[in-house]
């Protein structure tokens, strides 16, 4: 039976460590000798407790005192052991109470230890993936209902949240130019004590880095655990990498309707780093909501342009010209002719409607709103207006229907 139970201890691919009453390591197998990396001799002079990193002890006493003592064995739960070299192994432990039979033996514990490195690393992975979708969920509904003229700030703070949740020393944005000729560093996140370059990087040619340039519009990823290893077509792009120090780098294209806008980058200047093909499919989400929420800021500051533009060619025509609500009638906006023709100030005209200016029934200016919404448009012809002293002004008047707000 004995060498049968030898046999087994041998054999066992697991490692299996017996203790005695005090700790101190009593025998050991082949496996957990050589996941720990000490020599026999050392391990001998050992305690399980030398060779668990101390956050993990308090675990290890409850664990034996409200488990062990009590039904004689452990569930299985995750600690860490320490190497020869110094290094933390994840480890999942069983552990048995030995009770003393014959002369010389001892009560204490047999343990077992199964290695799980992978295992946590993919849970940690998974972890961290579950936060890194969290995060871009939280971004995209940061952006939703952000207004365009803080959408700079808004990309700023999402390079923030990226960078330090991914560790990078680095976070930014590159444009593309109208043209395509040039590329300009517009938004950038550094972390302490990392140099900033968007000052260097503006309006720079696309042809001196056509290996990156080529490689985003075609809406690929550039992703390089060591830039040292770029291939030599890459050589402008690698001297200037090397010149910021970065030792890792991942590049995503900012895509907008089928068309590369530009791209977000995070680079590593410290430590090498890598990014796993799911977290970058993760950033490339980023992207896409960086080049919708950058093209809807451009829309509406070209709106906003052409309605300051029209503003000012209304305000500066020397005809009047006054915007009214087709349903209530009530007066919106009116130029300085509308008060200089008929005699009203701004606080005057903010009260009044339709109904006030036209010398008419409320039915008939009815009437002809009604029209103007059918038609769009109307010739009203030559109509009178009440000016402030009562008295009437005769015009040519003409009417349109604008449909911004159904205005």
């Amino acid at each position: 039976m004995a060498m049968r139970y030898r046999e087994l201890f041998g054999r066992i691919r697991d490692g299996f460590v017996r203790i005695d009453g005090e700790g101190r390591i009593v025998e050991w197998n082949r496996p957990f000798g050589e996941l720990l990396g000490y020599p026999d001799e050392e391990l001998s002079r050992r305690s399980i407790a030398d060779l668990t990193p101390e956050r993990w002890r308090d675990l290890d006493e409850s664990m034996f005192l409200g488990q062990v003592m009590t039904r004689g064995h452990s569930e299985p739960y995750l600690k860490e052991l320490t190497r020869a070299d110094g290094t933390a192994v994840p480890v999942e432990v069983v552990v048995y109470r030995h009770e003393a039979v014959g002369e010389g033996d001892v009560e204490g514990a047999w343990i077992l230890v199964r290695e799980v490195s992978e295992r946590v690393r993919m849970e940690r992975e998974l972890a961290q993936r579950l936060d890194l979708e969290d995060l871009i969920m939280t971004i995209s509904n940061d952006f939703i209902n952000v207004p365009s003229n803080k959408i700079d700030a808004e990309i700023d703070h999402a390079l923030l949240l990226i960078g330090e949740f991914s560790g990078v020393d680095r976070s930014y944005v590159f444009q593309f130019s109208a043209d395509g000729g040039t590329m300009s560093n517009t938004h950038e996140w550094c972390a302490e004590g990392i140099i900033s370059y968007i000052g260097d990087l503006q309006d720079i040619p696309v042809d001196r880095f056509p290996w990156v340039v080529r490689r985003m519009r075609e809406k690929e990823v550039v992703h390089c655990d060591d830039v040292a290893e770029l291939p030599p077509e890459a050589g402008p792009e690698r001297e200037e990498l090397e010149r910021q120090g970065i030792l890792s780098i991942v590049l995503v294209p900012m895509s907008l309707r089928g068309e590369v806008i530009g791209f977000v980058g995070f680079d590593a200047v410290r430590g090498r780093q890598s990014w796993s093909d799911e977290s970058i499919a993760l950033l490339r989400i980023v992207g896409d909501i960086f080049a919708n929420a950058l093209d809807r800021k451009r829309t509406e500051e070209a709106l906003r342009m052409s309605e300051e533009k029209y503003r000012a060619t209304v305000e500066t025509s020397i005809n009047s010209i006054f915007m009214a609500d087709p349903d209530t009638k009530s007066l919106i906006e009116w130029n300085s002719s509308v008060k200089r023709l008929l005699a009203y100030d701004d606080g005057e005209l903010a009260g009044m409607a339709l109904y006030d200016l036209f010398d008419e029934t409320r039915e008939e200016t009815d009437r002809w709103v009604e029209r103007l919404r059918e038609k769009g448009g109307l010739d009203l012809g030559e109509r009178r207006l009440r000016r402030r002293d009562g008295t009437l002004v005769g015009v040519e008047a003409n009417a349109a229907l604008l449909p911004t707000d159904g205005r």
